[in-house]
């Protein structure tokens, strides 16, 4: 599972120990202690699907926490409710219930009734995983917008356009651990890792190892096709593609291994570019694919290819590759 963190003033710590266990500290105190319920009232939370209380109208809904927890006086509750609901563009609905809204109406009340509690920090779970698209853009803009008034939060988002543009650092998670962290524009324009790249630029991956001279290459050339069906390559795309794995990959570099080698296929489908971009790895000794390989294969994947050419691997079980653009 993948999750993007943003992290718009860094007030809070993780310290992982092991994939499920560790602290969160907030101004130096570990906000789960037993005597940290004060603490823990600096920080309101936005659930991914809203939790409001279907008994109660939406006004009702922002007044219950600061009335029943902070002991304020309900007129005052109800002042800052409506202040709040203008805000967030839902004055007009303070007197409905929960089931009379749309699902970006509810998480913007959610919004408010976090921010009667006057938090520090707000945190948001997937706070638009959970609705229609057209939703969508009133939730993000609200949330725009307090980031633009100061305030804190930290955010579990998968919406890349608004992360890039509204958070001051994104921590990027893989497999329950931090995998890579930096500011909007280290993570966007320049990320340092495989998986952070991929992610962002919602790369689509085949990999493939070809194992020895005997591998069943037929077993390779069904799990592409199904691959390029899954993510609706383009036809003339997914053409191309098959002549380099079969000329290159299959005609020209499997006669060549030899005991305990392998030749590594990494296929990186760009849907908003409709491209691909492929790497093949291998240790070949001296062999030179576009020099010494079939006359025929080679020109039939220079008409395949928009570039092709041999360096030195990134990967440090191989000694070369080959980078590959189609489009």
């Amino acid at each position: 599972m993948y999750c993007t963190f943003v992290f718009f003033v860094l007030y809070f710590r993780w310290m992982r120990k092991g994939k499920s266990g560790g602290t969160v500290t907030l101004d130096g105190e570990i906000i789960t202690e037993k005597n940290a319920h004060i603490l823990r009232r600096k920080m309101g939370m936005v659930f991914q699907n809203f939790n409001l209380f279907p008994n109660m109208t939406v006004i009702e809904n922002i007044m219950k926490f600061p009335v029943e927890l902070l002991k304020k006086p309900r007129q005052e509750a109800y002042d800052r409710g409506m202040e709040l609901l203008a805000s967030v563009g839902l004055k007009d609905k303070s007197l409905n219930f929960p089931d009379e809204l749309s699902g970006g109406q509810k998480q913007r009340v959610a919004i408010a009734r976090t921010l009667a509690m006057d938090p520090e920090i707000v945190l948001f779970d997937e706070p638009t995983s959970a609705l229609d698209p057209t939703m969508v853009g009133e939730v993000l803009s609200v949330i725009s917008h307090l980031a633009k008034k100061g305030m804190t939060m930290l955010i579990v988002t998968h919406e890349m356009a608004f992360e890039k543009n509204v958070s001051t650092k994104i921590f990027y998670m893989d497999q329950g651990i931090i995998y890579e962290e930096g500011t909007s524009q280290e993570i966007f324009q320049n990320p340092q890792k495989e998986l952070t790249r991929r992610f962002i630029n919602k790369l689509k991956v085949f990999e493939e190892n070809i194992t020895d001279q005997v591998y069943d290459n037929f077993s390779l050339y069904t799990k592409f096709n199904d691959f390029a069906r899954h993510q609706m390559l383009p036809p003339k795309l997914m053409t191309k593609a098959q002549t380099v794995i079969e000329e290159l990959c299959v005609v020209i570099m499997q006669p060549m291994l030899k005991t305990d080698e392998k030749i590594k296929l990494v296929l990186e489908y760009s849907p908003q570019n409709e491209s691909i971009s492929a790497r093949v790895y291998f240790s070949l000794a001296e062999f030179k694919p576009l020099k010494d390989g079939d006359m025929i294969s080679l020109k039939l994947i220079e008409h395949s290819v928009t570039s092709i050419a041999q360096n030195r691997s990134d990967d440090g079980n191989y000694t070369d590759m080959m980078n590959i653009e189609i489009n």
